[in-house]
């Protein structure tokens, strides 16, 4: 999706980021649950996090991003 946000229109950018943020955020739901019934030990399970974690940092740093753009088109700013 992030690859298809990338060619997408302006208007449409911001709901295909925040549909993968969404997807992000059930990974590390199954990766937490995965760890939790032991099914991958630790060493794995921090291993993975620190990625995923990065991932939902650049995707919300993208999110305001265009938040912060939509919000100047409506006030007139741009």
């Amino acid at each position: 999706m992030l690859f298809i946000a990338g060619y997408s229109d302006k208007n449409k950018k911001l709901i295909l980021i925040e549909k993968d943020s969404i997807k992000l955020d059930l990974l590390k739901l199954f990766l937490k649950i995965f760890w939790e019934i032991k099914a991958i030990n630790d060493k794995k399970y921090i291993a993975i996090s620190k990625h995923l974690n990065e991932a939902g940092k650049m995707l919300g740093g993208w999110i305001r991003y265009f938040e912060k753009n939509q919000a100047r088109k409506i006030t007139g700013l741009e």
